[in-house]
């Protein structure tokens, strides 16, 4: 699955590169230091696990579908470089089997951290996130969460301030208690939609001076 994964993003920058030349609908997307980026993304993905976190203490096997909504705002330090915070809500489906049988159940969770961006000349950038949040589970035991993600996406700009910006990332979670804990990592497909306030695009600065 990774390599398929990694080989479809190596196919796709070069078409990312040649239709940010297209200056007739696409502004440039490098942002000035002070810029403040706001907005927010929507991914979702498809996990198989093994879970020690159930009440009977047996291994569970299953799958996972998860729908996950970000809020992000972040400022920009240097020139195509911004640091940020986001709050994750995280929808989570679950199917599992175990010897007894089978059994589903949803959930909700809530998640905070860092994040950071880089972009290049031609719309593209990287994301790095981390977070953590914790879960009162039904039999009264708190669960710890973490999160963390990498993931490669392409600013789309629409206009001046505002870009499109689809995204594929891949994302690890762990759950720990005091006896067991449970990990997944996997590939997200997302997209979100950003406010840029105050950018200004390198090439204009450098016409100012």
């Amino acid at each position: 699955m990774l390599k398929y994964t990694f080989s479809f993003l190596v196919a796709l920058l070069p078409f990312l590169a040649q239709a940010q030349e297209n200056r007739s609908s696409l502004y440039p997307a490098k942002v000035k230091q002070g810029s403040i980026l706001l907005g927010g993304n929507i991914s979702g993905s498809f996990y198989k696990f093994n879970n020690g976190l159930n009440n009977n203490g047996l291994y569970e096997q299953g799958t996972t579908i998860q729908a996950l909504s970000q809020a992000k705002v972040g400022y920009f330090v240097i020139p195509d470089v911004v640091l940020g915070l986001q709050v994750d809500h995280n929808y989570e489906s679950t199917s599992t089997k175990t010897e007894s049988g089978k059994n589903s159940f949803d959930r909700y969770m809530v998640i905070f951290g860092p994040f950071a961006r880089y972009y290049l000349d031609n719309g593209v950038f990287g994301e790095v996130t981390a977070g953590v949040g914790t879960q009162n589970l039904t039999n009264n035991k708190s669960t710890n969460l973490y999160a963390g993600s990498v993931g490669i996406g392409y600013a789309y700009f629409m206009s001046e301030k505002i870009a499109i910006e689809p995204m594929l990332s891949f994302r690890y979670f762990r759950e720990t208690n005091t006896v067991n804990h449970n990990t997944r990592f996997g590939p997200m497909i997302g997209v979100g939609v950003q406010a840029y306030f105050l950018r200004e695009t390198a090439k204009t600065i450098r016409y100012g001076l």
